[in-house]
């Protein structure tokens, strides 16, 4: 079998995609709306790496948005200019400074990047990083010292009680890292503002999009860490500055155990002062979390989650949705789910929020196999998927459907 796809594959691949689009999870595109996404493109630097068939599915894929998130872009920017160049002089690119490395030392090199339709979406001149201030990593260091001394502390009692009873005795060195406390992410998170302009008559609406790569790995606390100071710098943002959020990134969210872990996140997210009540009320919609009542044919299983990547057993990407403005009220995350069924005012039959996968490894099992991925022997599931999650990648974007403003109401 080959490792990568033909070029008659790929046109079985776009057929396929031609006749079934919406049933692989891509939105029908409406007017009246912003298509945001999420896409984390595996190592997204030369074109080397590329075939020219796998860059112009990318650009036909992130095409239908009008914002997409990117994340693992690499220091060698050849990859991401190709895409944005494929997808048309309406869209435009802002990439970010190498993350989760600095020069002279070893680390993750990567680079985070938006592009955008410039004929829907205008930059507000706002960019920058999510980092902790100097003082807040001071502090912290300080505590991190102090429970690494209360620690060496109780070891050093531990190792006298063992040898005066005769007992052998080892420890493990202590560090400050060995306490686990929030000082920096491991990928500084990219912030861009940008301004929706909407029906004619309608305040045009801005937002700061938020795109984050937090940490991989076994190292979950770490990981909660990062997402809990993610989360307050959020709440801080929209409650103390009054500035709406949409975060997009690879959140490396691994519930195994969605019903715990969704409703941890729901709790730490309400302690760090989400939701709220009255004039401190926070919208908050963070629906990749949340079980699909009502998928797409392929894009994933009905009453669960939406897989993310290829492999279809986890839920690392993710879109946040974080506003003060009650016109975002049926996008709302509760602590027990989504509001459902409440329609739009120009569109009584549909129900909201909207959301989604697009989910190629169904896609292209179909095309090249006749049957979707769980059809698979798993074997034969092992095979066609090493065939492309380097050639393409391992993620498959999501996405969400914000509506634009409506004008307010007027009286004679």
């Amino acid at each position: 079998m080959p490792n990568e796809f033909t070029k008659a594959d790929w046109t079985a691949i776009r057929k396929e995609l031609a006749k079934n689009a919406e049933d692989y999870g891509l939105p029908p595109r409406k007017y009246g709306y912003v298509y945001a996404a999420s896409f984390n493109i595996r190592k997204l630097g030369s074109l080397s790496k590329r075939s020219d068939e796998t860059m112009q599915f990318f650009a036909d894929t992130c095409r239908q948005f009008d914002l997409v998130a990117v994340q693992e872009v690499m220091p060698d920017t050849e990859g991401i200019l190709r895409l944005c160049e494929l997808m048309g002089p309406e869209y435009a690119l802002l990439v970010s400074d190498i993350v989760g490395e600095n020069p002279g030392e070893e680390g993750n090199a990567e680079r985070l990047a938006f592009i955008y339709n410039t004929s829907l979406l205008f930059p507000t001149g706002l960019i920058g990083q999510i980092s902790a201030s100097r003082k807040s990593i001071f502090n912290v260091l300080n505590q991190k010292q102090q429970l690494l001394s209360d620690k060496l502390d109780k070891a050093r009692l531990k190792h006298q009680d063992l040898i005066s009873q005769g007992k052998k005795s080892s420890t493990s060195p202590l560090t400050i890292s060995s306490v686990g406390t929030f000082v920096q992410y491991i990928r500084t998170p990219y912030v861009a503002g940008f301004e929706a302009r909407g029906h004619p008559g309608a305040d045009h609406y801005r937002f700061v999009a938020v795109n984050a790569h937090l940490l991989y790995g076994d190292r979950v606390q770490d990981r909660r860490d990062e997402a809990r100071e993610l989360f307050r710098w959020i709440i801080a943002t929209v409650k103390d500055r009054d500035q709406n959020v949409l975060l997009l990134g690879d959140l490396n969210f691994d519930f195994d155990n969605e019903a715990n872990d969704r409703k941890r996140v729901a709790k730490e997210f309400k302690e760090l002062g989400g939701f709220g009540e009255g004039a401190d009320k926070i919208i908050a919609g963070f629906p990749f979390i949340f079980p699909r009542k009502d998928p797409p044919q392929f894009s994933t299983r009905k009453d669960e989650s939406f897989r993310t990547n290829v492999v279809l057993n986890q839920t690392f990407d993710q879109i946040g949705i974080y506003t003060k403005d009650p016109r975002a009220n049926r996008l709302a995350t509760t602590e027990d789910g989504h509001l459902w069924g409440e329609p739009f005012e120009d569109e009584p039959e549909a129900t909201y929020p909207d959301y989604g996968v697009f989910n190629y490894a169904n896609l292209f099992s179909r095309a090249l196999n006749g049957k979707v991925i769980d059809e698979l022997t798993k074997e034969e599931k092992k095979a066609f998927i090493n065939r492309f999650q380097h050639e393409v990648s391992d993620h498959m974007p999501i996405w969400v459907r914000i509506p634009l403003p409506l004008p307010s109401p007027t009286f004679d």
